[in-house]
């Protein structure tokens, strides 16, 4: 994963000179992990893709063919980690809190990701097809998965903000952004509540009336979930209301 976080930022600082070099260290890389794929946790995965991907955009703002030289490797390095994604959720699940295998920000880091990897059928392909074409499709059942181990990762952690830490409103911000990005890819309908996007849409609706129900008794703050920064509501409110949903201000129970 190292290597993988360092070959983006090589090319930023050295330019066309490192183009020969970084090129053959990706395809190493690439074709160097895919076996070895088992070993990596989810964090190291996704670092080893996020850097894979990030240094193939680079190499395409450079002369020559080094992006398309990249491609075979890339796009077997990402088939393979896509078919592994589902053990390596189910396996992590274990180990963490609440049987949530990521936290809301890992997650919306998976997804931003993915959403932002262009194939064939994405209308982001353009920036890559030219170059390389091939590059395979997220399944739509990795959506779903990734969607419910959102919706999960939501309910744990709720849309407020802790001291310290990003609100969870702002977390579903991204996640949501992600699946909106895709949704005309698969035909997803935001209020399909089958659809990935409609499953992450009625978990954040439905943590969005938990952080703002009001019951008419007063309670210690202890004991309420934490509140959502004014900026991160607006910016949640004006989300949904794009897609045509309105989130309610006020929940009386």
């Amino acid at each position: 994963p190292a290597v993988a976080d360092v070959l983006p930022r090589i090319l930023v600082s050295y330019g066309q000179p490192a183009v020969s070099e970084a090129s053959k260290t990706v395809r190493f890389l690439c074709d160097a992990v895919r076996p070895e794929l088992y070993r990596l946790r989810l964090q190291e995965t996704y670092r080893v893709l996020q850097g894979s991907f990030e240094s193939q955009a680079l190499l395409l703002g450079f002369e020559g063919d080094s992006a398309a030289e990249v491609e075979p490797s890339f796009s077997a390095l990402l088939t393979a980690i896509l078919d592994s994604l589902p053990a390596k959720f189910k396996s992590e699940s274990v180990f963490h809190r609440k049987g949530v295998s990521q936290s809301g920000m890992e997650l919306a880091a998976w997804c931003s990701l993915l959403a932002n990897i262009p194939s064939a059928s994405s209308a982001s392909a353009a920036r890559l097809d030219d170059v390389a074409p091939g590059l395979p499709d997220v399944p739509e059942a990795i959506w779903k998965l990734l969607a419910v181990e959102c919706q999960d990762a939501l309910a744990a952690s709720g849309l407020g903000q802790e001291q310290g830490e990003v609100s969870g409103a702002a977390v579903a911000r991204q996640i949501m952004d992600s699946f909106l990005k895709v949704r005309d890819v698969y035909n997803w309908r935001i209020l399909d509540q089958e659809s990935p996007l409609g499953i992450v849409a009625l978990a954040v609706q439905t943590q969005w009336k938990r952080a703002i129900a009001r019951d008419g008794e007063l309670e210690d703050p202890l004991h309420e979930p934490p509140p959502i920064p004014s900026e991160d509501a607006r910016c949640l409110k004006h989300l949904f209301e794009e897609s045509g949903i309105e989130l309610p201000t006020e929940v009386r129970i």
